[in-house]
């Protein structure tokens, strides 16, 4: 699922999620990643969190709130570029995710 289109890293030329192209860089809002989830329900693979770069959610915290609450830590996946055992969302990353 993709949270946000933010990043940290840039305007890369060579951006694989084409977030350079958007002037407006957004967020989902929480009830859209929330339907997202419910969606997924039978869904039998792992179910990933990415972005741009998911940690520049807005409100990452209640984000992973959300995966909890729907899905157990080892069907969920966070592709990230910051590093989560210096992240300030350490905890809530460890709490939340299995990949």
């Amino acid at each position: 699922i993709d949270i946000t289109q933010k990043c940290h890293i840039g305007d890369c030329v060579y951006c694989s999620r084409y977030t350079r192209h958007l002037k407006d860089k957004k967020d989902m809002s929480l009830e859209a990643i929330e339907q997202a989830l419910i969606s997924y329900k039978d869904f039998p693979n792992k179910i990933g969190c990415i972005g741009g770069e998911p940690q520049l959610h807005s409100q990452f915290k209640k984000v992973c709130e959300l995966y909890r609450k729907y899905f157990p830590k080892e069907k969920l996946g966070l592709w990230t570029s910051i590093n989560p055992e210096t992240s300030k969302y350490k905890d809530d990353i460890k709490q939340t995710f299995g990949l």
